[in-house]
């Protein structure tokens, strides 16, 4: 059978290509994959808005005024096969289903992409309607046109300065939200207003992160301690207790000779799983992780037991979904010696609950 493998991997005093690792790689530097964000629209400051936050297809996107709603949020994930984002709706179990979709012409699934087809939410797909790259329109990098992957002649545009409606779903709809050709005018310029949040891919792990269990393989019991302390860590927004086996948990432990993954210099790793195969976290959920020690390594690779907790919680972070963040004052953060933190912080423990 056929393994689809996702290696999640803290690096060794240097960032470099690792085997594992799509990397936190948008297709311009400031938009982060995985990352929560406001977008808001230059020509009226309103927000992109799936309208009253309904979480089915065709529902209608438009731009509202901010208000602080679960409605206004979106994720951008990167598909490196595609060389562009699905943008997730939060509103949408919470970012784990519908993403932004341009309605075909008469609403068929043969009908034709064109400027002024509407934009709503819908199941993942139609790969032609719901892949977007996101074009820098000023040398700062804080503005952006979205324009459509498969034409990139045609860019996300709201209407007027009004709020939009459900029912207003026309390019002359006060503030709705469709396509047009691109003309760089402001109402089809876009800022993104990163949450404090750390990235974490669209789907997640089927158990949630209510109170878990956990295993350590006998080939782990040298660095008890160590996963003792990361789990630990976690606490309160995950409560873990230690099982006799893995029958029902939802991370394990296990350490591994340093050439398990390539030769590469690592620390850990965690591979995402349902009980045949390992999975893609961008393609669909995992019902348990699997976290690897690097047997050879962890101990002369870390400076002290503090450093060493702190890849365990890293990985952990993984094994429910948490991205690398580029933030150095946070436990997710891609080398090791670049966190200044010792447990997880608002960022990491925020992106977990904006998932379960």
């Amino acid at each position: 059978m056929n393994k689809k493998i996702k290696y999640s991997l803290i690096v060794l005093g240097f960032l470099s290509f690792l085997i594992f690792f799509i990397p936190n790689k948008p297709v311009y530097a400031l938009v982060t994959n995985g990352q929560l964000y406001n977008i808001e629209n230059k020509g009226s400051g309103k927000y992109l808005n799936v309208n009253n936050g309904t979480d089915s297809n065709g529902a209608n996107v438009i731009q509202w005024s901010p208000d602080g709603s679960i409605e206004q949020i979106f994720r951008p994930v990167y598909y490196s096969s595609k060389g562009a984002y699905r943008i997730y709706a939060m509103c949408s179990d919470k970012g784990a289903n519908r993403v932004l979709d341009v309605l075909r012409t008469g609403g068929s699934a043969s009908g034709s992409i064109a400027s002024g087809n509407n934009v709503d939410i819908w199941s993942t797909g139609d790969d032609d309607c719901q892949y977007f790259t996101f074009v820098s329109e000023n040398l700062a990098n804080t503005e952006y046109s979205i324009r459509l992957k498969s034409n990139p002649n045609l860019v996300l545009t709201a209407y007027g300065s009004g709020n939009g409606s459900g029912a207003g779903n026309t390019s002359t709809s006060m503030g709705n939200v469709y396509i047009s050709t691109y003309t760089g005018s402001s109402n089809q310029i876009w800022r993104l207003k990163r949450l404090d949040i750390t990235p974490a891919y669209p789907y997640r792990m089927t158990k949630g992160i209510g109170n878990q269990k956990y295993y350590v393989h006998s080939s782990a019991s040298n660095f008890l301690t160590h996963i003792t302390n990361g789990i630990n860590s976690w606490s309160p927004t995950i409560q873990f207790s230690r099982a006799n086996d893995n029958s029902s948990t939802a991370i394990d432990f296990y350490a591994v000779p340093n050439d398990a993954y390539a030769g590469e210099d690592w620390l850990g790793a965690t591979n995402q799983a349902v009980p045949s195969y390992y999975v893609e976290p961008e393609l669909r959920g995992w019902s348990y992780a699997d976290v690897k020690i690097n047997s050879d390594r962890f101990l002369i690779g870390t400076n002290n037991n503090t450093q060493r907790q702190v890849v365990i919680a890293h990985e952990i972070g993984h094994g429910f979904g948490l991205m690398h963040h580029n933030v150095s004052g946070t436990i997710m953060c891609a080398n090791v010696f670049n966190v200044t933190v010792s447990t997880p912080q608002n960022e990491d423990r925020e992106g977990l609950t904006s998932k379960y």
